[in-house]
């Protein structure tokens, strides 16, 4: 019979899409497990599995575990069933009839609207009803129509793809655009008694459904079986009637008669339908139903009724009718197996009974799992024809396993007055009696969990935190079983799912963690614990991972993220069950000097066992003082760059001579200014001499790593006399703490202020280095330690000299694009020279080059030796210049980059330089040329690294823009 037939056909379906599924999603992510590549052995996708068929041979799947397997069993045998919606609705039925000689003539609509574009069942039903023409289909799709015993008509319908595409499981379906409408004419037989005619039609459920017959009959009186409604009679024509109504469904019965005559007296022949809810909580078994019986001869009173097997009747008083046991469970125990009878008395005779309810518990024993209870029952004794629906409804955490049942079917829709939204399952019964057998047994929780787990590990201890993220299906679940071994302090939430307060170490370190209501809602645990890290034992760290209880364990991730100061060194031989991962998980960790160690976790007692090696801070300084000096004002620049490892640093200390106590010091970090405050000596600092201590308090983002701190100020003297000399101290601010590895000294000063060291010979701190600057002049010097002054000698040269051009300040901006480079060059200089002489940097065509003098554009021309001139006022007044150039180079560079910057002829340089880059967005710049100091800083920009440059000094940003 076809129940058999269709859960089968339907898990063939699920079985192919699984690994019809499986396979794409295998396909769409081609590559080797990056995981698995340290083992040499390539992963080829899709799995295959072998299962043994029902014949017992043995069969490849595709991407179709074991698992899958049982999963997909228990579905088949109703231990879990998925929810889906109707494959389709009959929204309207419309039914026009007329009496023929011998039999009557039915035209029949069905409006059909379907879920999905597959091949859709749709019972028609009207199994006593011969097909009298060609099958009648208006709708975008296709129809195959079918007869079958049980049901009667089947029609199978299609919906074209372009017209309503296939929806997923988890989408709400929607009205369809078109509707499909079958047109059947039949032929039904009459059933005469007397002077009344009848016709019976059985019908399927539909949203909406009228009727309209005629009969050969003047002034005829009709009735239908409910719920349909007879809503008009009135005359189609002169020897015509004409009955209209609605709400034909199910066994429909049509009986008309004349009116000018009694009604015939009949034997009484009597039809029940009912409505049955079954509802099972454990070992209770509860039914309740409700009848409605009908006499199609003379009335009746009474009727008798049998019980389900094994159930008792819970009395109740009902109007209209009064209930009777006529077997007792006391006197009559083989009665009960059976079913024991009660007689249904109404307070009247008639054609139709009011809704009789019978409500019936018994209680079976759920221990015998192997046995079945029949949940059928509430059968009319006598009568001729008994039909209607049965709902179960099961509670708790039960569920029921169906056997063979007779005389019963499924349905998809149950009526209206039966539906439950926590009903399980609906079935429609044709005929009483009728079996419908079950086994009551318990659900099976099944919990998969997903362990993700960070050890930070410090030179103190260890510290776990770890995420359980679970999932629960089938019964509820009641507490958590958590094994945590080796871990101290071990601290279980979150509070809003679990009951803290309940929670129970029990032996061998496994705890119980009770939730606070029983659940089968997806939760995620956090757990946290410390385990004491003693460095002076060879395996200074070693533990074992949490191992949650599970039915399905999903592979495990391991982050270990040491501290800075520390160094692991994992013990291959004794870890066990971890294996290296290549890719970093999808885990929020805090920003570390160090790369985690990334591990997935495979067996059932992972360990991890490593070696600590602790480093004490380190702290490494290179200093760069730049001294530019002229007659009366010297700016003093220091460099001073940290190399910070493995402990983080808050705090920068100097020291630096007492004459800089109440000099305004300009500090700057990272491209923004921070205070430098004066502080007292620390004792193990302390040195001879005036010396004043200064401190940098650094912010929390700028504590290890890389530091680059900018310290500058200006000092003040008098001014020399044209041919006299002195000597001059320029005191210098020194870092302490830290390893000093490098302290190099460039001096510039103007060409009419000759300089140099006041301390020659092998007593000298500073000593002559060979320059390695590509600028413009001066002396470079290197100290071997820390040096608080510069002593001096200074000497004015007569004013003879003073034609040189002096270039104080210069702005150079290169902007690189993909195929060309452009340079602009602002200068500010001084000089009485009637022209200047301008060399170009190679791969630039002087004639190109665009020459603004104060603002104003300046006539040009190239020299012989292919420089560029530019003419100025010949009267000999030394005036101070804003010379700006503009020039593209002929090609640009794919690689490399040489930046050099037009150089004047017979020039002196005094002042700061600043090298302003634009690259495309792709190109960075990697190093920092000698002698230039870096003005920008790597930042994150959204989802890319990208380099800022912070605001340039206010005094270069406004004389830039001029």
């Amino acid at each position: 019979m076809r129940r058999y037939i269709q859960p089968s056909s339907w898990l063939l379906s699920l079985l192919l899409a699984l690994a019809i599924g499986d396979c794409a999603a295998a396909q769409s992510t081609p590559g080797v497990n990056t995981d698995d590549a340290s083992n040499g052995i390539e992963l080829v996708q899709p799995d295959t599995y072998i299962l043994e068929d029902e014949d017992g041979n043995l069969q490849t799947v595709l991407n179709f575990s074991y698992q899958a397997f049982v999963e997909a069993r228990r579905i088949l045998q109703g231990i879990e069933r998925p929810q889906q919606p109707p494959a389709y609705t009959i929204r309207e039925i419309h039914l026009r009839g007329t009496q023929r000689s011998e039999y009557f003539e039915l035209q029949a609509e069905f409006d059909i609207d379907l879920q999905s574009s597959k091949w859709v069942r749709v019972p028609l039903s009207m199994r006593n009803a011969a097909l009298a023409s060609d099958v009648g289909y208006e709708g975008g799709g296709k129809l195959v129509l079918s007869y079958e015993e049980e049901s009667g008509y089947v029609g199978w319908l299609r919906t074209t793809s372009e017209d309503k595409p296939d929806q997923t499981d988890d989408e709400v379906p929607q009205q369809p655009s078109i509707a499909h409408r079958i047109s059947l004419e039949l032929h039904l037989p009459i059933a005469k008694q007397g002077d009344e005619s009848q016709i019976e039609l059985s019908l399927p459920r539909a949203v909406k459904s009228d009727f309209q017959f005629d009969v050969p009959l003047t002034n005829a009186v009709g009735h239908v079986t409910s719920p349909a409604q007879i809503v008009a009679t009135k005359p189609a024509s002169d020897a015509t009637t004409r009955f209209e109504g609605i709400g034909a469904s199910g066994i429909f019965r049509l009986a008309w008669r004349p009116d000018d005559r009694q009604e015939a007296r009949l034997p009484r022949a009597l039809e029940a339908s009912g409505e049955i809810l079954v509802i099972v909580n454990g070992p209770h078994v509860r039914s309740e139903a409700k009848l409605l019986v009908r006499s199609f001869g003379e009335q009746f009173d009474r009727f008798q009724v049998r019980l389900p097997p094994g159930a008792a009747l819970v009395e109740s008083s009902q109007a209209g009718y009064a209930i009777t046991s006529i077997e007792d469970a006391a006197t009559h125990p083989e009665a009960l197996e059976r079913g024991l009878v009660v007689e249904v008395a109404l307070d009247s005779a008639a054609s139709e009974s009011p809704a009789v309810r019978l409500t019936t518990e018994r209680t079976i024993n759920t221990d015998k799992k192997e046995e079945f209870v029949e949940l059928a029952g509430f059968e009319v004794i006598d009568a001729v024809r008994q039909w209607g629906y049965v709902a179960s409804q099961v509670r708790d955490d039960w569920q029921l396993l169906w056997g063979d049942w007779r005389n019963v079917g499924r349905v998809e829709e149950l009526p209206a007055t039966l539906q439950r939204d926590d009903s399980d399952d609906a079935f429609e019964y044709f005929s009483q009696p009728f079996s419908l057998p079950a086994r009551v047994i318990p659900k099976t929780t099944r919990v998969r969990v997903r362990p993700e787990y960070v050890v930070s590990v410090s030179s103190q201890q260890a510290r776990l935190q770890g995420t359980l993220n679970y999932s629960i299906r089938g019964a509820k679940l009641y507490e958590f079983r958590i094994r945590i071994p080796d871990w101290r302090d071990v601290e279980i939430g979150p509070p809003e799912v679990i009951d803290k307060d309940r929670i129970v170490e029990l032996e061998n370190r496994t705890y119980l963690v009770p939730l606070k209501r029983p659940s089968t809602e997806a939760h995620e645990l956090k757990i946290t614990a410390t385990l004491a890290v003693d460095t002076e034992k060879q395996d200074a760290v070693e533990f074992q991972l949490p191992q949650p209880e599970a039915t399905f364990h999903e592979s495990a991730v391991l982050v270990v993220q040491p501290e800075d100061n520390v160094e692991i060194n994992v013990d291959q031989a004794r870890s066990s069950g971890l294996a290296p991962r290549h890719v970093a998980p999808n885990v929020t960790l805090p920003v570390r000097q160090q790369e985690p160690l990334y591990f997935r976790v495979e067996g059932e007692s992972p360990a991890f066992v490593a070696q600590l090696t602790i480093h004490q801070q380190q702290v490494r300084v290179d200093m760069v003082n730049r001294l530019s000096l002229l007659n009366a004002e010297t700016t003093v620049e220091q460099q001073v760059s940290y190399a910070v490892r493995y402990l983080p640093l808050d705090r920068l200390d100097f020291l630096a001579p007492s004459a800089l106590a109440n000099t305004e010091i300009y500090a700057q970090l990272g491209g923004k200014q921070i205070p430098i405050q004066t502080v007292e000596a620390p004792q193990e600092n302390a040195v001879q001499g005036d010396i004043v201590p200064m401190r940098v308090t650094l912010p929390a983002t700028a504590r290890i790593g890389e530091l680059n701190l900018l310290l500058r100020f200006k000092l003040e003297r008098r001014p020399l006399q044209a041919g006299r000399s002195e000597l001059w101290e320029v005191p210098l601010i020194m870092p302490i703490g830290g390893e000093l590895i490098s302290n190099r000294l460039h001096i510039d000063s103007d060409r009419t202020l000759q300089t140099s060291i006041n301390s020659p010979g092998e007593e000298a701190i500073w000593k002559p280095m060979v320059s390695e600057s590509t600028g413009h002049g001066g002396s470079d010097y290197v100290a071997p330690g820390r040096a608080f002054s510069v002593p001096l000698a200074l000497q004015l040269e007569p004013a003879e000299g003073s034609g040189v051009t002096q270039i104080r300040e210069m702005w150079l901006q290169a902007w690189l694009t993909d195929s060309a480079r452009q340079d602009r060059v602002l200068m500010l200089l001084e000089t009485s020279e009637p022209q200047l002489h301008i060399v170009m940097p190679e791969r630039v065509r002087a004639q190109d080059t665009e020459v603004r003098l104060d603002g104003l554009l300046q006539p040009s021309r190239p020299s012989s030796d292919g420089s560029l001139l530019v003419e100025l006022a010949k009267d000999g007044v030394r005036r101070e210049r804003q010379l700006e150039l503009r020039y593209q180079f002929q090609d640009r560079e794919t690689s490399a980059h040489v930046f050099a910057a037009p150089k004047l002829q017979n020039s002196q340089w005094l002042g700061v330089a600043y090298w302003h880059f634009v690259t495309p967005l792709r190109e960075h710049i990697l190093g920092t040329p000698a002698d230039l100091s870096a003005q920008y800083e790597w930042q994150w920009r959204g989802f890319y690294l990208g380099q800022r440059t912070p605001a340039q000094p206010q005094d270069v940003k406004v004389w830039a823009e001029s």
